[in-house]
């Protein structure tokens, strides 16, 4: 990446930017480091900007971490999960126990899953229907009688299709509008 040698406050790129802090606070990597402390080097802007950076992550680095008095450590954890839950009960205990490290949480999860996919899978059952001789007999003469009304159905249906609706509905007025095809042709034929 081609810099300029000078930059101005409201020129300067957001990744560069982001460089410079991280090598305040020591984060960058070996070659950006070297990088920010060259342009830093050539650019009084960066320089500037580099120096403020490191001395805020100095006075940032030298705070102190301050311990918390024992009693203030006992007391957060309960009030926190009698916020939660309500009074301690055996739920609580059940809670505390089983469900308040992630380890047991996967455990229990993966326990219910399998005992739930274990019944359901087990349980199941398929369900014959045996049948005797005389039962199928008589559907098998069911079925046949069935059938045979059915075809003299389509039989009668057919009969009826062709001789009447066929004949009566659709050649009938067929026929008729031929017929007056023809007289108007004649008729034409005539008159010359």
């Amino acid at each position: 990446m081609a810099h300029r040698k000078y930059y101005k406050k409201d020129e300067l790129p957001e990744y560069l930017l982001n460089s410079i802090v991280r090598t305040a606070y020591n984060d960058a990597g070996f070659f950006e480091k070297i990088r920010v402390e060259r342009l830093a080097a050539k650019d009084p802007l960066i320089g500037n900007i580099l120096k403020d950076y490191k001395e805020t992550a100095r006075s940032v680095h030298s705070i102190k971490i301050e311990e918390c008095p024992q009693e203030l450590l006992e007391i957060i954890p309960e009030r926190r999960l009698n916020s939660r839950i309500g009074k301690p009960s055996f739920t609580v205990d059940l809670y505390t126990t089983l469900l308040s490290k992630p380890v047991s949480t996967i455990a229990v999860t993966v326990l219910l899953t399998i005992t739930v996919l274990s019944v359901v899978l087990l349980n199941r059952y398929e369900q014959f229907n045996n049948y005797d001789k005389a039962e199928v007999e008589l559907a098998s003469r069911q079925t046949k009688y069935a059938l045979a009304i059915i075809g003299k159905v389509f039989n009668t249906t057919t009969k009826s299709l062709t001789d009447e609706i066929l004949n009566e509905k659709v050649s009938k007025p067929i026929n008729e509008g031929i017929k007056t095809v023809n007289k108007i042709f004649i008729d034409e034929g005539d008159k010359k």
